[in-house]
């Protein structure tokens, strides 16, 4: 695992948020010997006295100890410890693979490392347990389980990213916030609404502006000359995806003529290797039977798995046959063999409003919910072929 190496402040700030949010989780517990040095140096991949910064830190919070010629330990009482407040995160996830990268984090692993940092800052602490699963039954079970346990510790607040809407998710989603609400606990949602829309829940949301996002990138396609433009989605519910869909439509129906634009949903598993996600034959089908010139895909990861379907299977062009765009700028996206165009999500805004939410709701819990969006950023990279606006990176 690399840190961002952009400067030594930014890079042991990052492992000491990382530490500290591992431990706080309880990967490492009271007594327990941490890794040297050397092992973290490996791991995070910078010098062992960037790391040591970090430690010391850690050292002067009281959360590890020195030990002469034994090594580096948490503390006894750190069970104990309670600062302003303690923040629980329940993100369930996917972590996925990529034929072309390997193993990569999503989004969301960034959105947390910055909540971490921002909480420390505010004196509070984040509990976070990883929730990786192979089937929505298991990511359901495990969910609910994460949230007894926070419930049992008696956290301040938690930000809550809900489950994607398959089956009964939509009513586990409820009954997850309303545990919370009962058990006195507050809650924010992150991303998305725990209904599918256009209902809004009691809850406060910190969110992008999805709409915004979908407008923006299709107006994109449309001013590069681009007329006849999918929207491919998969049949998971949830708010965030419709409302790109709303800024798709509401773009085609401003900008262009309307003709051979259309959304398709797919049969999906989320909870896929990227490869995987969607049937092969479906993309082949759509795109030989519509002759769409681009392709908005309602993530980076299925932009990902397309761009590939029409390389390979179609031996078609990216984006002199066919423009392919996506959402989130997930790690992946610059590197790809055909640099993805896509819409960034703002994860530092996010964290900060998460946290900055969630902290006000602790301390005002009857006051009004509140709704805040954050716009997004258009990045233009090679496979969309509007190379004459592309961005800095």
């Amino acid at each position: 695992m690399k840190t961002d190496t952009t400067n030594n402040n930014a890079k042991h700030t990052q492992i000491y948020d990382r530490l500290y949010a591992s431990i706080i989780a309880g990967d490492y517990l009271p007594e327990n010997k941490i890794p040297t040095e050397q092992e973290l140096s490996r791991h995070f991949g910078v010098s062992r006295p960037t790391v040591g910064k970090a430690l010391q830190r850690l050292v002067k919070r009281g959360i590890i100890e020195r030990r002469q010629g034994s090594g580096t330990y948490v503390k006894p009482n750190i069970n104990n410890q309670k600062d302003s407040c303690s923040v629980g995160v329940v993100m369930p996830r996917v972590s996925f693979k990529s034929s072309q990268f390997g193993n990569m984090s999503s989004l969301f692993d960034n959105v947390l490392a910055e909540m971490s940092h921002v909480a420390t800052n505010r004196d509070c602490y984040v509990v976070y347990n990883n929730l990786i699963a192979q089937t929505n039954q298991e990511l359901v079970k495990n969910t609910i389980k994460i949230c007894d346990s926070l419930i049992e510790r008696n956290v301040d607040g938690v930000l809550l990213f809900p489950l994607p809407i398959l089956e009964d998710n939509q009513n586990v989603n409820i009954e997850i916030a309303e545990k919370f609400k009962n058990a006195g606990i507050a809650v924010a949602l992150l991303d998305r609404d725990i209904y599918e829309g256009p209902k809004r829940s009691k809850y406060d949301l910190v969110s992008s502006y999805h709409t915004d996002a979908g407008y923006e990138v299709t107006e994109h396609l449309i001013e590069t000359g681009r007329e006849r433009i999918l929207f491919l989605s998969d049949k998971i519910r949830c708010s965030s995806t419709k409302d790109k869909i709303t800024g798709y439509k509401n773009a085609v129906k401003q900008l262009s003529s309307k003709e051979g634009c259309k959304v398709f949903k797919f049969e999906a598993n989320p909870l896929s290797d990227i490869e995987h996600t969607f049937k092969k034959e479906n993309i082949i089908e759509v795109v030989q039977e519509h002759e769409p010139d681009a392709l908005v895909c309602m993530h980076d990861r299925m932009a990902a798995e397309v761009i590939q379907i029409i390389r390979k299977d179609l031996k078609m062009k990216v984006p002199e046959d066919i423009s392919v765009v996506g959402f989130d700028d997930e790690s992946f996206a610059a590197f790809m063999s055909v640099p993805l165009t896509t819409m960034r999500q703002p994860t530092i805004q996010i964290a900060e409003n998460a946290i900055e939410t969630l902290l006000s709701r602790i301390n005002n819990p009857d006051q009004p919910p509140k709704t805040i969006l954050i716009s997004t950023q258009l990045i233009v990279r090679k496979s969309c072929g509007g190379l004459r606006n592309i961005l800095p990176q």
